[in-house]
């Protein structure tokens, strides 16, 4: 039912981009990771938890869900 995120490495970090809603939603979870609108960047020997990662994507599945509705 759409997207749910995209990822990417880079030579200094790893991003993650869910969208804006999800890092709204969840910014004081991620208080110790550097977001910007739609993207969270980390470091890869300090990755996600995996829980935050099922935080987010669950997010991303409920937007998609809303959008299909309307």
């Amino acid at each position: 039912n759409g997207m749910l995120m995209s990822f990417a490495a880079f030579s200094n970090h790893c991003s993650v981009f869910p969208g804006a809603g999800p890092i709204e939603e969840f910014q004081k979870d991620l208080k110790n990771f550097r977001t910007a609108k739609g993207t969270i960047q980390f470091a890869p020997e300090k990755p996600l938890p995996s829980g935050l990662l099922k935080k987010l994507v669950k997010a991303r599945m409920r937007e998609n869900e809303r959008k299909k509705g309307k």
